[in-house]
């Protein structure tokens, strides 16, 4: 008799999937799209992400590189920072304005990487982070905070006009917190010049916008503000692509900074974030994670924001019930991508083996301060078959990373 009406089941089943789905050609090839009606129309979503992008080593947010500051509460599989645990470090923030007459579902996908941490703690999948049925409440209405020191950089990111996120599994927050470490191509490749410019081209599919580059020369801040840098050029481009479309290739020219300090030159991006939708509040961290790891006195760094469809692409993002609009921000900062500097370490790897002892001692001093831009070439070096190049490249790996 079960089995009966187990067979009976199935057979409806079948029989409404193939009249939802038809007999159409594409009908398997069908994806979702979310709707164009907000379901939720006094809700926006603003999401915004700091990404460090080791040009080397292809990596976004490598752990190691970059090291966790978050309160002790959070858990973290990040390798954790022993000093400055008040700045805030490369995360993405995500944050709900507005209310809601149904509990909301925010989940974030990733194609690749390992998230490493979420706050509050999300359901983590193989492939992507679900916070569900989150209550949308004003203050009046939550509960206390997880409380922090006065001078930890959680208090910045409630000072906003967010809503309180109600979990029922976890404590409440104003906003969600993730942590990703993931394997991303650097589209942007530079060049530096003797005569203090920089070649810059944008070898990835979408544009590179408000490009600028910073370099420490000879205890000067020198910078150049480039702004959009287009795709890969004309091949790529698609043919309905307006004539004024940003070139793919740039020739910089640095100039010396109007500050010799950092914070001070990170500062600049804060009208920059504000405009692509940051509150002043989550503008004021960002820049604060640009003064620490934009600006490196041994190589050439640069900062842009990312494209929307690339972000979109890399970590696609889902609200239930639809709201009213999303908006989001990523920005990059990618160090060691100087294709000169390759040739600068090569040289300094093959004078670990030089026969006179100063000049070997030399090299290692010069490879140590370069740091984590030496590091894949040294990898490389590990495996020479001068055994003083070896030896000398593996105990310079061995140093631990210095925080930036």
């Amino acid at each position: 008799m079960r089995r009966a009406m187990r067979m009976r089941r199935f057979i409806l089943f079948s029989l409404l999937y193939l009249a939802m789905v038809g007999d159409s050609p594409g009908a398997q090839a069908q994806t979702t799209h979310p709707v164009t009606e907000p379901t939720a129309p006094g809700l926006q979503v603003h999401e915004w992400a700091v990404f460090v992008l080791d040009g080397f080593d292809n990596q976004l947010n490598p752990d190691g590189k970059v090291l966790s500051t978050l309160p002790a509460f959070v858990n973290s599989h990040r390798q954790a920072a022993m000093q400055s645990l008040e700045r805030p470090f490369p995360v993405g923030v995500i944050r709900i304005v507005g209310t809601a007459d149904s509990k909301v579902d925010v989940k974030i996908e990733k194609i690749a990487g390992t998230f490493l941490t979420s706050w509050p703690t999300a359901q983590t999948r193989s492939n992507q982070l679900l916070w569900q049925d989150l209550r949308v409440a004003d203050a009046a209405g939550a509960v206390p905070l997880e409380k922090v020191s006065d001078d930890n950089w959680f208090n910045q990111l409630r000072e906003s006009d967010s809503a309180y996120l109600m979990s029922p599994e976890g404590p409440p927050e104003q906003f969600l917190l993730y942590d990703i470490e993931m394997p991303y191509d650097s589209p942007l490749k530079a060049t530096s010049k003797p005569d203090g410019t920089v070649d810059c081209k944008n070898l990835g599919e979408v544009p590179l916008h408000d490009l600028v580059l910073y370099r420490t020369t000879h205890d000067t801040l020198m910078q150049a503000s480039v702004g959009d840098l287009g795709d890969g050029g004309p091949s790529t481009r698609p043919t309905t692509a307006p004539t004024t479309a940003p070139t793919g290739r740039v020739v910089a020219h640095l100039a010396a900074a109007p500050s010799t300090q950092p914070a001070e030159l990170a500062s600049s991006w804060k009208q920059t974030l504000s405009s692509a939708g940051m509150t002043d509040a989550e503008a004021g961290v960002a820049v604060q994670i640009i003064a620490q790891y934009a600006f490196d006195p041994h190589s050439l760094t640069a900062v842009y924001r990312m494209d929307d469809a690339e972000f979109d692409r890399l970590l696609p993002l889902e609200v239930v019930p639809q709201p009213q609009s999303i908006t989001r921000v990523g920005l990059v900062i990618v160090r060691n991508f100087d294709a000169s500097a390759t040739d600068e370490i090569d040289d300094l790897i093959a004078q670990l083996g030089d026969p006179v002892w100063s000049k070997r001692q030399a090299a290692y001093d010069a490879l140590k301060a370069l740091g984590p831009a030496a590091q894949p070439r040294l990898r490389l070096a590990t495996g020479n078959k001068d055994v003083e190049i070896a030896w000398r490249a593996e105990r310079l790996l061995a140093t631990p990373a210095q925080q930036p």
